[in-house]
Formats: C-alpha cells, sequence, structure tokens
C-alpha cells in the first residue's frame, strides 16, 4: 500500500514538475498566464489531507499568510496579487510535502527534460538557426495554444563569447538561467537525492549554453551558500539594511554617469529602481506604495530617471526584487515581508538569495524559480554551512511548514 501511494504521489509530481520547469506549456487566458502547475497538486488525494491538516493545525505559517494576504490585500486591493501570493505559498507548501515523501529527484529529471532539449536547440542553432527556431518556445507554445500561448521570447542570439543562448521550455534564455542557478543550489543541498557526476556534466552544459546575465549571479548565490554560518550572524536588519543602501548608492551613481542607457537596459531594469526608491517618493508612496506598482512619467523621482520611461515604452512596465516591493507596497509592505520572513526563520543568508535570484522579477511572481527560491530560503534553515569538503552539516529543527 505504501509502495502504491509513493508511486500516486511521484506520477502526480513528474506532472507538475514538467508543466512547474515548463511555463510556456501554460496558456494566456484575459492577459494573464494560467499556470497548469497550480492545478495539479489538487489530484494528489494526500496533499488535500496534507494541506487540510496543515490550515487546521498551523499557527505561525497560518498566522504569516493571514497578515500576507489581508495586508496585501489593504495595500493593493487587487485580488489578483491576493491570489498570487496565496499561490507561491500553496505550492511552497506542496514542494515540501512531496520532499518529504520522495524528495526531489522527479524535479531534477523534468529539468533535464528541459536541458536535453536546450542541447538540441543549441546543436540545430549552429547548423541551421531558422529551424533551431521553429523547436524554440515561442513556436511550440503557439504550436498547443495558438493566439492563447503565454509568451517567451526565442533569443538565441550570443550575448557573451559569441555563444547562442537556448532556453529550453522557459520563456527566453534569462529565465532559463535563473532557474537553472537555483536548481543547483537545491541539489547542493538536497541530501535525500544521490549525487551523480552525470547530473553535474548536464547542469555545466545547460550553465554555457543558456550563459546570460542571470548566470553571472549564480557564483554569488553559492558565495552566499557557502558562507552562510558567517553571514547568518549579521542581524536580519542590520543586513538588509546594509544592501539595501549600497544597491542604492550604485544605482544612484550609476545613473549620475549616464550608464542607465538604452544600450543597457537589461542591467538598468533590474538595478534602477534601488535608486528611485531613495530618491524623492511622496509620504504615501514611502508608507503604502502605489497601487499599480507604476509611477507618473511627471513624477520627481522620474525626472531624474530618464531610462523610465524608455523602459515603460519597451514594455518594462514593473520593477524588480526588493524595489517592486517598496514602489508597490511601500517600506510597510517591506516590513511585513520581513516579519513573515522572520517567523518562517529565515536568516541573512535567505534574504541574499532572494536578492540575487528575483533580481530581474517581482518577489510576488509565480514563475518556477521565484517559488523554488523561497522553498529554499527555508530549506537551507536546516544547513549550517558547506564545509571545505563539500558536504552539508544540519541543525536538527522541527518541520517548518
Amino acid at each position: 500500500m505504501k509502495r502504491f501511494r509513493n508511486n500516486y504521489i511521484s506520477v502526480i509530481f513528474f506532472i507538475f514538475s514538467v508543466l512547474f520547469v515548463s511555463p510556456v506549456l501554460s496558456p494566456l487566458i484575459n492577459g494573464r498566464t494560467i499556470y497548469l502547475y497550480w492545478f495539479v497538486p489538487f489530484f494528489d488525494y494526500q496533499f488535500d489531507t496534507y494541506l487540510i491538516g496543515k490550515i487546521n493545525h498551523g499557527k505561525k505559517t497560518a498566522f504569516v499568510i493571514f497578515v500576507f494576504i489581508i495586508l496585501f490585500v489593504l495595500l493593493r486591493r487587487n485580488l489578483m496579487i491576493m491570489f498570487k501570493v496565496i499561490s507561491l505559498i500553496y505550492t511552497v507548501i506542496y514542494l515540501q510535502y512531496v520532499f518529504q515523501r520522495i524528495g526531489f529527484s522527479l524535479l531534477y529529471k523534468a529539468f533535464n527534460l528541459n536541458i536535453y532539449l536546450a542541447i538540441l536547440q543549441f546543436i540545430i542553432y549552429l547548423w541551421n538557426p531558422q529551424l533551431a527556431y521553429q523547436i524554440g518556445p515561442k513556436a511550440i507554445a503557439s504550436a498547443i495554444w495558438g493566439q492563447q500561448y503565454s509568451g517567451g521570447n526565442t533569443n538565441f542570439y550570443p550575448v557573451f563569447f559569441n555563444i547562442p543562448r537556448v532556453c529550453g521550455l522557459s520563456r527566453e534564455a534569462g529565465f532559463f538561467a535563473a532557474l537553472l542557478s537555483v536548481v543547483i543550489l537545491i541539489y547542493i543541498v538536497d541530501k535525500t537525492t544521490q549525487h551523480v557526476k552525470s547530473q553535474w556534466v548536464l547542469f555545466i552544459i545547460a550553465y554555457v549554453i543558456s550563459f546570460s546575465k542571470m548566470s553571472i549571479l549564480l557564483p554569488f548565490l553559492l558565495f552566499v551558500l557557502y558562507f552562510k554560518k558567517t553571514i547568518d550572524r549579521i542581524p536580519i536588519g542590520l543586513g538588509f539594511g546594509f544592501v539595501w543602501l549600497t544597491l542604492g548608492s550604485v544605482s544612484i551613481y550609476l545613473n549620475k554617469i549616464g550608464f542607465f542607457s538604452p544600450s543597457n537596459e537589461s542591467i538598468a531594469h533590474r538595478f534602477y529602481g534601488y535608486g528611485i526608491v531613495l530618491n524623492n517618493l511622496s509620504l504615501k508612496e514611502i508608507i503604502i506604495g502605489n497601487s499599480n506598482g507604476l509611477l507618473q512619467l511627471n513624477h520627481k523621482a522620474i525626472l531624474e530617471y530618464p531610462i523610465y520611461e524608455y523602459l515603460l515604452n519597451r514594455g518594462f512596465d514593473t520593477f524588480c526584487g526588493y524595489p517592486d516591493l517598496i514602489i508597490c507596497f511601500g517600506y510597510l509592505g517591506m516590513i511585513v515581508f520581513l516579519f513573515s520572513m522572520h517567523i518562517m526563520h529565515t536568516k541573512t543568508s535567505g534574504l541574499l538569495i532572494l536578492l540575487f535570484a528575483t533580481m530581474d522579477v517581482s518577489l510576488t511572481t509565480s514563475t518556477s524559480f521565484v517559488v523554488l527560491t523561497y522553498w529554499l530560503v527555508i530549506h537551507i534553515n536546516k544547513v549550517v554551512y558547506l564545509n571545505s569538503s563539500g558536504t552539508s552539516r544540519y541543525n536538527h529543527r522541527k518541520k517548518y511548514i
């Protein structure tokens, strides 16, 4: 009976994982991507029981969920934001449910399918670029969903070292690189799965053929993980304040020297928000942010950042990472976020991992690498540090979800 239950969980989780790491397989309805992986866990009757049990018996976690959702709704008056936050929490709980029962080996296999497709895209691109685009994410999504495909930028063109970038079934190479980085971190700290050389070979190949600006962040993420014990000695508020002021100062300086120009639009989109949130926001914006997450073009802060209008016209209508949280919800929203992370026992290392991993998206987005990052920063509370031999040592804490 136990074997049947585990097999059942495995089948459901593998379907979930394929959809989870392949966002272009989900449709676009009324301008919103409806991720199919949201619905898959409900077919696991054991997870339904598990989830109901957590709702009935949860204390701290339920309190965090309640505060998070209610405050976000009050600040934004937006049911979509409420749904996105609920889906984030719900998916993290499902990932932990699966991790406790069968581990993540099927998640790695599902991601490997994306890597195999990316390798095929890369090889064909070197031979016939036009043919490679026919197996790119946009072409595949369009073939499945027609006009309802959820988007995707088949940007196979080279960015670094004249190597074409490929992305499997991710929206584009940067998203694939971000997902790859988080999966590598999880694979490192995951002691329930046997680590094999062939998996590392696939990771290395995928890293090279998807090399993007987000790929540069992987060494920083590994640095944080390696020195986790030392970093976590820094109080979470002090560590966050230091990073916030440092990046804000860098952003202001880069804007003054004219670095935030159309030729650097990708980097500008990720960094310019740190300077804006320190620059001429109104008292209301400082406290509760803007309900639509945007700033008017005649805003004093925007007048000093002309790149904003350019990016807005280019379709980059949101900020990224922590600045997005401030622009949308103000410092009150940031305090609630930090408090929620504290309740979940997240340390300074976790906030740094979130900082690097979500540098090109919103902290409330439901895309796979963001969800996995939240799971990771909670899970690594067990990990004290990576010693010189590369193994992990754990604190024996109670289950966190």
